[in-house]
């Protein structure tokens, strides 16, 4: 059933290709059409102008170039592009009329409509976004597209991927790009910066104990990069005698900066060492880092970034790398009818903070989530956000 399924769609893929390629029997096609007086009027005419068709010589080439690249799926490839052309969708009876004009000029083996739809269905729920419907807070039902897929596809995308900043960047005065903002590298909470780094084999995790070169006891807590290379901001540890005996707090001013080559055991490793070699370590106790300590204030507070089984996002990854995904979100409220009755829908759109600037503004890259004319931007700010959490 599934190989008799998979015909089919190749079947409608060439009927699709039949339409759209260039006929190389022009001749053929010319014989078979009714005459009239006006074809026989202009016979020479259109003979003459046979080989100085502007359409001709840029659909061949197109058609030719697709075979160069991809032969086994040529088919499919073109179908699929025009199919989801951006901002020219077809409705169904623009479709309808399409398929019309194709049969009433001469073309063979115009598919139907249904085996059209079929095959649209296919590629949709192979490759598309899903819609998910909600019920708003004040009563009225939108849909918000995936926004777990449309990263998931950005993330894959070979013409997105190379160039998408993950890391804060240290850029002197110079100022061109959201990474380097001052404001990203010193004011935003350290917790919502990319949680790990791999320098190596091994990934060091924000709000955890670190090894420095000079046997120096750091917890990295943002990190960043300067011309190219990667360092961190990081709190020292110190141990201090209490009540309850010694224990390790997190001193948070001045806040060191230490570059990737200095780093040298991560968490994990740290922690294992020090449990089975304490001999190496002078018999400290293991790192369990129990409070916070600003110099400034003179004020300790309760650590509360990590556990003593490390940053919780280590757990959750299972060996995966961690990245933070800043977006830049935004409602618009656009017209949505040709005529001049104002029939206003909020849209939220996204892009990804992480692209330059001459890449983020283009159409490519603007990601649309919901619109709506009925429900108001909060309201359909739930959905957004629900996917988010």
């Amino acid at each position: 059933m599934e190989e008799q399924e998979a015909e089919e769609v190749r079947d409608l893929a060439r009927r699709w290709m039949d339409c759209l390629a260039l006929s190389d029997s022009d001749d053929s096609s010319t014989s078979e059409a009714p005459e009239d007086s006006e074809s026989k009027d202009g016979g020479s005419e259109d003979e003459s102008d046979e080989h100085f068709d502007p359409l001709a010589r840029p659909t061949r080439a197109l058609h030719l170039s697709l075979e160069l690249y991809i032969p086994d799926e040529l088919q499919t490839c073109t179908l699929n592009i025009l199919a989801h052309l951006p901002r020219s969708v077809f409705s169904r009876q623009q479709m309808d009329l399409f398929l019309w004009l194709l049969k009433v000029n001469g073309v063979a083996h115009c598919p139907l409509m249904c085996s059209t739809n079929h095959f649209f269905e296919a590629i949709q729920s192979l490759h598309g976004i899903e819609s998910i419907p909600y019920n708003g807070a004040l009563g009225h039902q939108y849909f918000v597209n995936s926004l777990p897929q449309i990263l998931a596809q950005e993330m894959s995308n070979p013409l997105v991927r190379p160039k998408l900043h993950f890391l804060l960047e240290d850029s002197g005065p110079r100022l061109s790009e959201a990474c380097q903002a001052s404001h990203w590298l010193h004011n935003l909470p350290p917790e919502l910066m990319m949680p790990c780094m791999r320098i190596g084999s091994q990934e060091f995790f924000t709000f955890e104990p670190a090894l420095l070169t000079g046997d120096r006891f750091v917890v990295p807590v943002r990190w960043f990069t300067v011309d190219g290379r990667v360092h961190a901001q990081c709190w020292d540890l110190e141990l201090v005698e209490t009540f309850d005996g010694q224990l390790w707090q997190a001193v948070t001013a001045p806040v060191r900066v230490a570059r990737d080559d200095k780093f040298l055991k991560p968490y994990p490793d740290l922690k294992h060492d020090m449990v089975e070699h304490p001999e190496l370590f002078g018999n400290l106790p293991v790192l369990d880092i129990k409070a916070t300590y600003n110099p400034a204030e003179c004020a300790s507070r309760k650590w509360s970034y990590s556990s003593v089984d490390g940053n919780p996002w280590q757990a959750k990854a299972k060996g995966a790398r961690v990245f933070a995904f800043p977006i830049w979100l935004y409602c618009d409220d656009t017209l949505g009818n040709l005529s001049k009755k104002w029939n206003a829908h909020n849209s939220f759109l996204f892009t990804l903070a992480g692209l330059p600037q001459e890449e983020a503004q283009k159409e490519y890259n603007v990601h649309f989530l919901c619109t709506s004319n009925s429900a108001p931007p909060l309201e359909m700010l739930d959905g957004i956000v629900e996917q988010l959490e």
